[in-house]
C-alpha cells in the first residue's frame, strides 16, 4: 500500500513540475499572442489607412478624366469660334491635365500592388494569430486535463484513509458500549465484585 501511494505521490509531483512549466511557457506565449495581437490591429488600421489613400488617388483620378472630358468639349467650341488664343489655352490644360491623369495612372497602379502585397501578408499575420490561439485552448485543454488526473488521483488514495477513520471511531463505539455493559452490570449486581465474574 505505501509503495501505491508514493507512485502516486511521485506521479502528482511530476505533473505538478511539468504543469508549472508548462504554465510559465503558456504564460509566455500568451504574453506574445497578446503582444502579436495588438500589433496586428494596428497593422490592420494602416492597411484601412492605405487603402483610403488608393480610394483617394482613385477619386482624383476620376476628377481628372472629368475635366479633361469638360476641357475637350470647350477646345472644339473655341475651334468652332475660331477662337484661336482661347483653343490654344484649353490645349495645353488638356495636356497638363493628361500629364496629371497619366502620373495618377502609374501610381494607382503601384498602389494597388503594394495593396494586394499588404494584404497577402495580413492574411497570413492573421491565420498565424489563428494558430497562437488554437495552441492556447490547446495548453489550456493540456493544463485542465493535467488537473482532473490530480483530482481524481487524490480521490483514488482518499478511500483507504477515510475507511480507516470508521474503523477507528467503530472501535471508540465498542468502548462505550463495553463500559456502558460494565456500569448496567454494577447497577444490576451492586453487591457482587465484578472481578468474580471474570474466570466465569
Amino acid at each position: 500500500m505505501n509503495n501505491v501511494w508514493e507512485r502516486m505521490k511521485e506521479i502528482m509531483k511530476q505533473d505538478w513540475e511539468k504543469l508549472a512549466g508548462d504554465r510559465s511557457l503558456q504564460k509566455a506565449a500568451a504574453d506574445n499572442f497578446s503582444a502579436k495581437h495588438t500589433k496586428t490591429e494596428k497593422l490592420e488600421k494602416k492597411l484601412q489607412a492605405q487603402k483610403q489613400l488608393l480610394a483617394a488617388y482613385e477619386k482624383e483620378r476620376d476628377e481628372v478624366d472629368v475635366t479633361i472630358a469638360a476641357k475637350r468639349r470647350q477646345l472644339h467650341l473655341a475651334r468652332e469660334e475660331n477662337e484661336d488664343v482661347l483653343a490654344a489655352y484649353a490645349e495645353k490644360e488638356i495636356a497638363a491635365y493628361e500629364l496629371r491623369r497619366d502620373r495618377l495612372a502609374s501610381v494607382i497602379n503601384e498602389a494597388e500592388e503594394q495593396q494586394r502585397e499588404l494584404e497577402e501578408a495580413f492574411q497570413e499575420l492573421k491565420h498565424q494569430l489563428r494558430d497562437m490561439e488554437l495552441d492556447q485552448l490547446e495548453a489550456r485543454r493540456k493544463e485542465d486535463a493535467a488537473q482532473l488526473r490530480r483530482e481524481m488521483s487524490v480521490m483514488k488514495a482518499k478511500p483507504s484513509e477515510e475507511k480507516a477513520v470508521p474503523e477507528e471511531a467503530d472501535e471508540s463505539k465498542m468502548n462505550d458500549m463495553e463500559r456502558q455493559l460494565m456500569l448496567l452490570e454494577k447497577r444490576h449486581t451492586p453487591k457482587d465484585n465484578p472481578a468474580d465474574f471474570l474466570n466465569k
